[in-house]
């Protein structure tokens, strides 16, 4: 975020590390989500 991505787009590149890299991912996936949530929940800026 401190880089200017959005969450959306946080989300869309998690989407795709998802789509190529197969069941593994997902599992990371989730987690690199949750720790965005986290990281807005929090406000850190």
């Amino acid at each position: 975020m401190k880089s200017g991505a959005s969450p959306e787009e946080i989300a869309e590149t998690i989407s795709v590390a998802i789509l190529m890299g197969g069941g593994p991912s997902v599992v990371y996936g989730i987690e690199a989500f949750q720790a965005v949530q986290q990281y807005l929940k929090e406000g850190v800026e």
